[in-house]
């Protein structure tokens, strides 16, 4: 694996899943997301695609204020059997 690549995680594939899903809904482009977010297109990029890291606290926060909801609503419904 290399240096940039991150090993897949289900919640942070799953959360990127829904931040792309959520941004699409609202027809909205990535560099759309970026500046409603003050982030840079790179970021979301970056994360949609899960190419470099997972997302910071304060990363999610500012896309959950773009998409005017609670970061909860950015996280997967997990199944406890």
């Amino acid at each position: 694996m290399g240096a940039t690549e991150l090993r897949p995680t289900p919640i942070a594939d799953a959360i990127a899943a829904r931040v792309r899903k959520m941004r699409r809904d609202r027809e909205w482009s990535q560099a759309d997301l970026a500046i409603k977010a003050g982030l840079t297109r790179d970021q979301i990029v970056n994360f949609e695609t899960r190419r470099k890291r997972a997302i910071s606290v304060d990363e999610m926060a500012s896309i959950a204020t773009a998409f005017e909801c609670q970061p909860s609503a950015l996280w997967p419904t997990l199944d406890r059997e």
